[in-house]
């Protein structure tokens, strides 16, 4: 496939992965961009838009086949799991170009036709004010999660879990279902500095033998205007990245309210462009 290889925001192996529930995150947050998977001397990509893979290559393999490949050696230890993420604005032009390797749309199953039955009063009409376009989207969505095995997340249950813990490993949620929870709220709460453009935020957790790991914050600020630069109006590098960190600690406790020394455990990076 013809993509745009640039640093991947993610990378992991095939044993450290649960790829089926990676792929749940992905369809959670309509993710655009593509993922590689290299084992050996083997290379594939599966193009996502909006979370939906749409498209997949393995070798000399296209479209669902090169997708069943994949996923024979997607768990394996010496699996290479990278995610790329590509501009809305990319995403016409780059399935344009692959279309070779889109998979094919499913063809609907036949019905045999119902005799009506008769109905006294007045009866609803049917459900046509969808566009057959927003069936097939909704069809898609619920074929993939059921094909992988997919579930929608319990934000509630989180919630709960994380308020109440008080030390040690949880085993009662899945960790990346966690990690998806605080990277929501740590980048809701930083884009409230003045003159932030954008945040990416990546969490990677460790369970064991106590609870935590590392944070890794990627900012991109407004560029200065002359008259910001002259009357000292937009807060220095420092300054943010001091904002920042007092916020992520704050979230974290306000997070795990049962347990605020879980700030101990997180290792914090900023970066800031």
């Amino acid at each position: 496939m013809d993509l745009p290889i640039t640093r991947p925001v993610q990378l992991s192996y095939g044993d450290e992965l649960n790829f089926y529930k990676f792929l749940e995150k992905l369809a959670r947050k309509e993710y655009n961009g593509f993922i590689r998977v290299t084992h050996a001397s083997s290379e594939g990509y599966i193009l996502l838009k909006k979370g939906i893979p749409i498209a997949a290559s393995y070798d000399r393999y296209m479209k669902s086949e090169a997708m069943e490949k994949i996923l024979e050696i997607i768990d394996k230890i010496d699996t290479l799991i990278e995610l790329f993420e590509i501009r809305e604005s990319q995403m016409d032009y780059l399935i344009k170009i692959n279309k070779v390797y889109k998979f094919e749309p499913t063809k609907p199953t036949k019905k045999e036709p119902t005799k009506p039955t008769k109905t006294s009063g007045i009866t609803r009409p049917e459900e046509v004010s969808k566009t057959p376009d927003e069936r097939e989207k909704r069809l898609s969505r619920e074929e993939l999660m059921q094909k992988y095995g997919l579930k929608e997340i319990d934000e509630e249950e989180i919630e709960k879990v994380l308020e109440t813990y008080k030390g040690g490993a949880i085993t009662t949620v899945d960790i990346e279902r966690i990690e998806e929870a605080l990277i929501n709220r740590i980048e809701e709460a930083i884009m409230v500095i003045p003159d932030i453009r954008n945040v990416k935020v990546m969490i990677f957790l460790e369970n064991a033998p106590e609870f935590g790991g590392d944070i890794k914050v990627l900012i991109e600020r407004e560029s200065k205007g002359l008259v910001s630069l002259l009357i000292g109006g937009s807060m220095s590098e420092e300054e943010v990245r001091k904002h920042a960190y007092d916020i992520i600690e704050m979230e974290l406790k306000r997070t795990f309210r049962d347990y605020p020394e879980i700030i101990e455990n997180f290792n914090v990076d900023i970066e800031i462009h």
